[in-house]
């Protein structure tokens, strides 16, 4: 990718990222409840995600699943999610906005 196209691709996926972050540390107690899944389980499963991404760009050098391409996406699968907001991010960001309060 030329210079332009990897500013955009960084923009799109920060963005993302905030957006991602943000709802979940306001509503992701109540979508976790909603669902009935504790927060280990939820690490358990992001991690999990996490290595079948790492596999594929080990063994393929690039994002080959559901079948678009980063360029197209704009940085959101696989950069944004799970990877910069991954499970280890949100459950951060879950539990610190429990104990201190929202802001």
């Amino acid at each position: 990718m030329d210079g332009k196209k990897k500013r955009t691709l960084f923009k799109n996926a920060i963005t993302a990222v905030v957006i991602l972050l943000l709802i979940f540390a306001f509503v992701g107690s109540e979508i976790l409840s909603i669902f009935e899944i504790h927060i280990s389980s939820f690490m358990i499963a992001g991690g999990a995600l996490l290595f079948i991404v790492a596999i594929e760009f080990l063994t393929h050098g690039e994002w080959r699943l559901g079948g678009g391409n980063m360029e197209k996406e704009g940085g959101i699968v696989p950069l944004a999610f799970p990877l910069l907001s991954g499970p280890g991010a949100l459950t951060i960001v879950l539990i610190s906005f429990q104990s201190s309060g929202d802001w």
